[in-house]
């Protein structure tokens, strides 16, 4: 009896490949390709359903969410969170996509380019911007593919591609959305207003851009107007994180901030951080030894180590939502 060790399914004989998890993966992929992202969400979380630990499920989640019908943001960044430390699992699922870049089915694809674009987003920022401008190059007029780039980039930056997804695709609630999420960061409020407002306009249960608009007003003073929009994300999700987050503005129990929803921070696995740390504290901790003419190298390696460690955990360790 051969066990799959990914979704626990047994089988008899010897497989390579349990045919549940390999199912959900090829169908997720052919969702993929043809942009059904309902779908492609439904596949991916009955996939996930499997095995909770499993980041390969999450990526084709990270990257449907942002195109539902009204877009997930909130379990996008969620998703965001789940995915930076899991960068070894996305090198093997990127080994398993390399199988199919020589068919010009795949290769000329703008969702399988922005799929691959997404396994490198969180440790070669600068390999998924080529990427996708390659894949733009091939596909010019394809709206997602400048949502991707814009999500990858600098807030100005930014706001020109998810413009360019919007005149692609005037009807498309997470350009608008992000568009509004880079005016705010650029401190250009009536032009996140008016954004906000019409990714609402078309998408009407859109509880992050009810949430993100109520914050919007709540920093520019108008009150009633903010709780209107809080209220309305509780009758949304009443029972889910956004509207219990809702209810805390509501009743004074949390004050609204904007989170970060262009470029995401840059960071540094926690290993990473750790070497780097140990590295440090063994040469520096030696330099400053020998400099201080001292001969207790466990006290300078002891602190040398602390404070990088200290230091490269602030600027690029992982924030907690």
């Amino acid at each position: 009896m051969w066990k799959c060790p990914e979704c626990g399914e047994e089988i008899e004989d010897q497989f390579d490949e349990c045919w549940q998890c390999a199912s959900h993966k090829n169908k997720a992929l052919l969702e993929l390709l043809n942009g059904d992202w309902e779908n492609l969400w439904r596949t991916s979380k009955q996939w996930l359903d499997k095995d909770a630990n499993d980041p390969e499920p999450k990526v084709f989640l990270y990257l449907a969410s942002l195109f539902m019908t009204p877009p997930k943001i909130s379990e996008y960044l969620q998703l965001t969170t789940d995915l930076e430390e899991n960068t070894v699992e996305m090198e093997l699922l990127l080994s398993w996509l390399k199988q199919f870049e020589g068919q010009a089915e795949y290769s000329n694809n703008p969702y399988y380019q922005g799929l691959i674009a997404s396994l490198y987003e969180f440790n070669d920022k600068d390999k998924t911007i080529d990427i996708l401008e390659k894949a733009i190059e091939k596909n010019p007029t394809c709206p997602e593919l400048y949502v991707w780039l814009g999500r990858s980039s600098s807030k100005t930056e930014a706001v020109n591609y998810f413009k360019k997804a919007i005149e692609f695709r005037p009807i498309h609630p997470a350009a608008l959305f992000f568009l509004a999420s880079s005016y705010t960061g650029l401190k250009q409020y009536k032009e996140a207003e008016e954004c906000i407002k019409k990714a609402i306009s078309l998408q009407p249960n859109f509880k992050d851009a009810h949430l993100h608009l109520g914050s919007l007003f709540h920093s520019q003073g108008l009150i009633n107007q903010s709780r209107n929009q809080f209220q309305k994300v509780i009758e949304i999700d009443p029972e889910g994180d956004m509207g219990r987050m809702a209810k805390k503005f509501l009743e004074g129990e949390a004050q609204p901030s904007f989170k970060e929803l262009t470029s995401p921070r840059k960071t540094l696995p926690s290993w990473l951080i750790y070497c780097i740390s140990i590295l440090s504290g063994l040469f520096f901790g030696g330099f400053i030894m020998t400099s201080m003419g001292s001969k207790n190298i466990y006290i300078y390696y002891f602190l040398v180590f602390i404070a990088t460690y200290c230091i490269l955990s602030a600027i690029y360790g992982r924030k907690k939502s």
